[in-house]
């Protein structure tokens, strides 16, 4: 059956993410981590002019200028703020300072302690749930799939709103003159001619 699929494959994640970030060594999540050490790597040859204690210009290998603020937690590449995520110039920028860590500006989120809060809960196995007793009232339940109504051909009509100034011609029917309905759908009698 599909629920006991999905609850065993839930269990199956769960145990193994758990697992990941229990035996992981790292101060951050695996990915992460290693998404660390990439930044690291490219932070190199960067140029820093430092303005204070907590306020930098990064210029990358292309030359571009950035503004690293430690203390904001702010770059001018944005993803700095936008990631809570150290970028690049951010960590070239930590490199020229004794006594701080990537770590320190790097969101709780990415943190292994909270990777291993998100797999903390246990999903629980079914059992044998066939012997759960079902209420009577729900017992003779028919539940029937859901009535699909077929979709009319051609582009579907939307009312749109009419701008001021604009008023809707009624339809006249060109064979007997009378209005609502047109020529094709007349079932009126065709009128007679006066002589």
């Amino acid at each position: 059956m599909l629920i006991e699929f999905l609850f065993t494959k839930m269990q199956e994640w769960f145990l193994a993410r758990r697992e990941l970030a229990t035996s992981s060594k790292s101060r951050l999540s695996d990915v992460c981590e290693e998404v660390l050490v990439n930044l690291m790597m490219d932070s190199t040859g960067m140029i820093v002019r430092p303005s204070t204690a907590y306020l930098f210009e990064v210029i990358d290998k292309s030359c571009r200028p950035y503004v690293v603020d430690l203390e904001a937690k702010t770059c001018t590449c944005r993803e700095f703020e936008l990631e809570d995520f150290v970028c690049v110039h951010a960590v070239a920028a930590i490199g020229k300072r004794t006594g701080i860590s990537c770590y320190d500006y790097i969101s709780k989120y990415y943190h292994r302690s909270a990777w291993f809060e998100a797999y903390k809960g246990v999903i629980y196995p079914l059992g044998d749930y066939t012997a759960e007793d079902i209420p009577e009232e729900y017992e003779n339940w028919v539940v029937n799939p859901p009535v699909s109504e077929k979709r009319t051909s051609g582009r579907p009509k939307n009312k749109r709103i009419p701008s001021i100034g604009e008023f809707v011609s009624r339809q006249t029917c060109g064979r007997c003159k009378q209005h609502g309905h047109n020529q094709k759908t007349c079932n009126n009698p065709i009128p007679r001619l006066p002589r």
